[in-house]
């Protein structure tokens, strides 16, 4: 969404919108390509602008809700508008009780008032890969 506010001057292409098949400014296009390649996937998933976004998520989880459970749901309610299966919750209490944290290269985060430095990089994670899933980027 916020490739439509971008300034675009014709002939300059940004890369990260050259990774997700922005269209040529300098000629008509009377259709527009598709493409799918792990490079947009990496993009998504270890990008700067991807990463605050998932921390900000977090934050907002943390900062509303004090329980575990209360978190994921309402992580869940604000990222899919439903809530969790069975299943879901399981695998994420699976990895938010585990002793790997892939957040450990994470550690610039500032965790919010009343979690554990640790615990809110699990949160973060957590909230960038569900930012990740096919469900949050492709509408239904």
């Amino acid at each position: 969404r916020q490739s439509l506010y971008l300034f675009r001057k014709r002939n300059v292409r940004l890369p990260m919108m050259a990774l997700f098949d922005q269209p040529d400014m300098m000629t008509s296009c009377a259709a527009r390509g598709q493409t799918v390649h792990a490079l947009q996937a990496l993009n998504l998933i270890n990008s700067d602008k991807m990463r605050e976004f998932g921390y900000q998520l977090a934050q907002r989880v943390v900062r509303e809700k004090s329980t575990e459970a209360g978190r994921l749901d309402r992580l869940f309610a604000l990222t899919f508008n439903r809530p969790l299966t069975p299943a879901e919750r399981k695998s994420t209490l699976s990895y938010l009780h585990s002793n790997s944290a892939f957040g450990e290269n994470n550690a610039g985060v500032k965790s919010p008032n009343g979690i554990d430095q640790k615990t809110f990089r699990k949160w973060a994670d957590l909230c960038l890969a569900v930012l990740n899933m096919n469900e949050f980027i492709y509408e239904r």
